[in-house]
């Protein structure tokens, strides 16, 4: 099977959720202190260490004599080792590779005025390892965008002292003039209806998000969009 992209913490954390009985809370601990609870991005073969690892688990809480079941996760060089004890014996491990930041070097322009979801594009992209520049408002996206070459612009609809269709707008005739190269800019809104995307495509931008936005959506759009930067920079 062939070793793909995904998160090593979400994983475990959806076969703890199916193996949910009462009992399981003081049989089975999980120590990820070396790379904590967020998103673990990691190459591997995801189905084969699912299916080993909840056959390792499930065996372990079914055994009547008293021995805490031990899940700990190691980071290292050579990527995240995943242990599985039970008293004092090694009963399980695998070794997931470190998955590289294919997104390194990219500069993106976020523009949204509303902290909560700032941060959540933070989080959201943080792993991939791009560098994220921040905007609250139309103004301000155009203000940096002037200074800076970015690589994508994510762009929210509406936003005070001038909306995200305005920006958009902006940037287009200011590229029309060849003052600054093309960017591609993808809309976030919460009105992804056709006469809403629309709108969004008629002021220049490339692509429209419907809010709220997911890890997946926007690795998609960072594929789409900059794919050919990503490839160039690392030929």
């Amino acid at each position: 099977m062939p070793e793909t992209e995904f998160d090593l913490n979400a994983l475990i954390d959806d076969i703890l959720g199916v193996l949910a009985p009462a009992h399981l809370q003081t049989t089975v601990q999980l120590r990820r202190d070396q790379v904590g609870d967020g998103p673990l991005r990691v190459l591997g073969t995801e189905a084969r260490l699912q299916d080993e690892l909840f056959a390792v688990l499930e065996h372990a809480i079914q055994l009547t004599e008293p021995a805490p079941t031990v899940i700990t996760l190691l980071r290292g060089e050579a990527g995240v080792t995943l242990h599985v004890t039970r008293g004092q014996l090694d009963i399980w491990h695998s070794q997931c590779l470190p998955c590289p930041d294919r997104f390194s070097g990219l500069l993106v322009l976020v523009a949204e005025d509303n902290a909560t979801i700032q941060m959540v594009v933070a989080k959201l992209l943080g792993p991939t390892g791009v560098t994220l520049v921040q905007a609250l408002d139309g103004q301000q996206a155009i203000d940096r965008y002037e200074r800076q070459t970015f690589d994508l612009v994510l762009m929210d609809v509406a936003m005070p002292v001038m909306s995200g269709l305005q920006a958009a707008r902006a940037i287009r005739q200011i590229e029309a003039r060849g003052a600054r190269p093309h960017v591609p800019i993808i809309a976030l809104t919460g009105n992804a209806a056709t006469e809403d995307r629309a709108a969004c495509l008629q002021a220049g931008m490339s692509d429209v998000l419907s809010k709220p936005v997911n890890r997946a959506q926007l690795i998609d759009a960072l594929t789409r969009w900059t794919g050919h930067r990503t490839h160039q920079q690392s030929a």
